[in-house]
């Protein structure tokens, strides 16, 4: 025999010093990974929970805690957040957008720390957009609270905008009677006196009678209230009573007078 022998596992080190990297080779190679792993998680996806999916995706997607996914869906402690609808995460909500910028860094930082077990090269990579990412970030961040404060701005003012032209109601007070005009001649009517209410009320029962009204709608008849009745009592109870004084007061007179004539 001729040559040496050399240890295998020094002729593969010297080898694959020797030859340079492929990167085409490699992509193929991380492609038919990918692969696999969809064969075999594709099973485990359609067990996944209707709530918070995404949350047990990331759970069982992440290497670190593969193992304990299943057992945290099943743990007693946290099944509700993948059973109860109460604990859906609403992604449209002002706090999640607020928050999902940051959400995206820390991923971004789990996936540089798998590509630790990359070869240098793309080490070098991921180091040197680290900065790149934290700006990034930031200007999303800015731009997702610039977003928020614009919609709720918008919001309020269509809520402003429904409220004028809803209709305003007026409460009629104690004694106030509805009649057509503003709010000041009702309160210059409430002031004058009981006479002066009394012709007013029947100058309008008269043109009431008569025709149409400032409504436009024909008015049939015309009822007073029963507190207009109960505060004209009292006055007419005085001007009979007085009457009935001044007439006995002129009889006796025409008496007196008439006996003095005769003597």
């Amino acid at each position: 025999m001729h040559g040496y022998f050399v240890d295998a596992r020094l002729y593969r080190k010297a080898k694959s010093a020797d030859v340079s990297f492929n990167y085409s080779e490699y992509r193929q190679k991380r492609i038919r990974e990918k692969l696999d792993a969809e064969r075999t998680s594709r099973v485990k996806i359609n067990k996944l929970p209707t709530v918070n999916r995404k949350l047990a995706e990331k759970l069982i997607a992440s290497e670190s805690t593969k193992t304990d996914a299943s057992a945290i869906m099943q743990d007693d402690r946290f099944a509700s957040l993948f059973t109860d609808p109460d604990f859906q995460v609403d992604e449209e909500s002002d706090e999640f957008r607020l928050l999902n910028p940051l959400i995206k860094h820390n991923e971004r930082k789990q996936l540089k720390k798998i590509a630790e077990t990359r070869p240098e090269f793309e080490e070098a990579e991921a180091e040197s957009g680290s900065s790149d990412d934290d700006r990034a970030w930031v200007q999303e961040t800015k731009r997702q609270h610039k977003l928020v404060k614009h919609e709720n701005r918008e919001k309020r003012r269509q809520e402003d905008a429904e409220a004028k032209l809803e209709p305003s109601f007026y409460s009629l007070r104690p004694g106030e009677e509805f009649k057509v005009g503003s709010r000041s001649s009702n309160e210059e009517i409430v002031r004058q006196s009981l006479g002066d209410r009394l012709s007013l009320d029947e100058k309008s029962e008269r043109g009431m009678k008569k025709g149409h009204n400032a409504l436009c709608h024909r008015e049939v008849s015309f009822k007073i209230g029963k507190k207009t009745k109960n505060q004209t009592e009292p006055h007419i109870r005085e001007v009979r009573s007085a009457r009935g004084l001044g007439s006995k007061l002129h009889i006796r007179g025409r008496g007196r007078g008439r006996g003095r004539g005769r003597h």
